[in-house]
């Protein structure tokens, strides 16, 4: 008679993080923190967001999720793609 033996294998996974898109627009003379351009985060993500205007030019607003729209400083909550501009205008000076 031959001995059986059995084993019981278990396996956990985590749950996999989504990723969502971070678009960055500028409209107007300014630099924007993270530059324009496409990012990727993890969901849930906060990005912190800041702006200045360049020579001439002066931040106005953000069009976008972010927490303070009037703000240069801000942030915004990554829980779905989100697009953010960065508008600047232009000075007398």
């Amino acid at each position: 008679m031959v001995p059986t033996t059995s084993h019981l294998v278990t396996t956990t996974t985590s749950p996999a993080v989504s990723n969502v898109t971070l678009t960055m627009l500028i409209e107007g003379g300014g630099q924007t923190t993270p530059a324009a351009g496409k990012y990727t985060y993890p969901k849930g993500t906060v990005v912190n967001l800041s702006a200045i205007g360049d020579i001439h030019w002066t931040f106005n607003l953000w069009l976008g999720a972010v927490t303070d729209t009037r703000s240069a400083s801000t942030t915004i909550v990554l829980n779905s793609d989100e697009t953010v501009t960065a508008f600047f205008s232009a000075t007398m000076d």
